[in-house]
């Protein structure tokens, strides 16, 4: 075999092992990267993703010793650094040198850094890295966000929405909200998984710039006291603006119906009972993603519930997201960075208020087909 085709070989693998990683099939993964491996010995990526891979299946040992040797390879590698934290971690083995070396090292992305210092319980640091494609606040200035008396207003001046409004009662809502072309591909799918294994829940669909897709046609046969829908037109826009609207919303809508709402996505599934599952008592829920290294992906994924005593979460996220919508900076919010930087403020300014990790069953955001997982991803052909 000559250099090329064994090239050519190699990089295949790597980039098959890669995706069989994302869609969970870990076996498949591990296998394929020690084919990658054999070809090219000592590949630090491979060596690091393969070390991720087996933390995944538990192999905490070898994981860490996948790890160390990426970073003998490249000490200053951000990613290296990160997978090596995590896997002593796993291994019970001290981590917070590693974290502390990541965080301080200006080579490694402003994200990956943050993390670093979040983990280190230092949010004043994390939040003053301003990674470039994402909006962060000074973790001082978020105190600014908190209860602001003219969110009300602010949220009406968003574009009406037309449709039905959920109804006032006891029972808890799913609340799911995309763009028109997720909408019309996974809404009524998720409608039917979320009314059959969710019986004592309630359905709301909220659809931005829906199209030609009619709601009031094509939800006709779900029964009108357990689903509502809500669409809002809004006019060509970026679509990254799409998930920090389903949060605006979320605040709106709570204000309006005082009970339990869990949000999730339109491209998603339902596998069993969403409120059965939640904590006994709980203010937030957030899907706690801790375990991997983008700060902005630590509790995001498409899941929070709110209880109505949680309306102060919700509003903050609203304002964090209207602070920057209205200063003609609305980059990429997608649930995620607003999340962390909402959760880690309460957490320390808000005495008693109770945000709750997800029950590690409830998600499955990754297409990995736990059977036990009770929200399924259906981007693509994951499901």
């Amino acid at each position: 075999m000559n250099n090329s085709d064994l090239t050519q070989q190699f990089v295949s693998l790597a980039n098959q092992a890669a995706g069989l990683q994302g869609q969970g099939k870990l076996d498949a993964a591990v296998a394929c990267y020690r084919q990658a491996l054999a070809l090219v010995p000592g590949h630090p990526v491979v060596l690091s993703n393969l070390g991720n891979a087996l933390r995944r299946r538990g192999e905490y040992a070898e994981a860490l010793r996948c790890q160390q040797q990426a970073v003998q390879i490249d000490a200053h590698n951000g990613w290296f650094l990160a997978n090596l934290a995590l896997a002593q971690r796993s291994a019970g083995q001290p981590w917070l040198t590693t974290l502390a070396a990541l965080r301080d090292e200006p080579l490694v992305e402003p994200e990956i850094r943050m993390w670093a210092a979040l983990n280190l319980d230092q949010p004043e640091k994390a939040f003053a890295f301003r990674p470039k494609n994402l909006n962060v606040m000074d973790y001082a200035d978020l105190r600014a966000l908190y209860r602001p008396a003219d969110l009300a207003a602010r949220l009406g001046r968003l574009p009406s929405l037309g449709g039905t409004m959920p109804h006032r009662t006891a029972r808890p809502l799913i609340y799911a909200g995309g763009d028109g072309v997720y909408a019309a591909r996974f809404a009524q799918g998720l409608i039917t998984s979320a009314l059959t294994k969710s019986p004592g829940c309630d359905v709301h669909i909220h659809l931005m710039n829906p199209g030609a897709f009619k709601p009031e046609e094509a939800f006709a046969d779900f029964p009108a006291e357990r689903l509502t829908w809500s669409i809002e037109d809004m006019g060509d826009c970026d679509k990254i603006l799409y998930s920090s609207r389903r949060t605006l919303r979320l605040a709106q809508i709570q204000h309006q119906v005082e009970r339990v709402i869990m949000l999730i996505d339109t491209d998603s599934m339902v596998n069993g009972d969403l409120a059965a599952a939640l904590p006994a008592a709980f203010d937030v829920v957030l899907n706690d993603r801790s375990d991997e290294v983008f700060a902005h992906q630590m509790a995001g994924g498409g899941f929070i519930a709110v209880a109505p005593s949680g309306r102060d979460f919700a509003d903050f996220l609203a304002a964090y997201i209207l602070h920057f919508e209205e200063a003609g900076q609305p980059r990429w919010f997608d649930d995620q960075l607003n999340m962390v930087a909402a959760k880690v403020w309460f957490q320390k300014n808000v005495p008693g208020f109770s945000i709750m990790p997800a029950p590690p069953h409830m998600m499955d955001w990754t297409g990995t087909h736990r059977p036990e997982s009770l929200i399924w991803h259906a981007k693509g052909n994951l499901k």
